[in-house]
């Protein structure tokens, strides 16, 4: 059997609401959360991501509204 993992997502408005928010995922014990840009542009996102604090737990993005490629592009960035 698998175990269950905990990801939250955070629907990313701001850099001090994102941090804020993976403080708390983590203190709630979540194994990572998933940041996605619901409010903000793409490019808004990623550069909130390549300022978070290193933390314990994992961080994935979801780029809403690019191809592939281009989130790919936006990973990498």
């Amino acid at each position: 059997m698998t175990a269950r993992r905990f990801w939250p997502v955070i629907h990313t408005e701001s850099y001090e609401q994102a941090a804020r928010n993976v403080d708390l995922a983590a203190d709630a014990g979540a194994h990572g959360v998933f940041l996605i840009n619901m409010a903000i542009s793409a490019s808004a996102l990623s550069d909130i991501i390549v300022r978070l604090p290193v933390t314990d737990i994992a961080i994935g993005a979801n780029w809403l509204g690019l191809s592939n490629a281009e989130a790919q592009e936006a990973s990498e960035s």
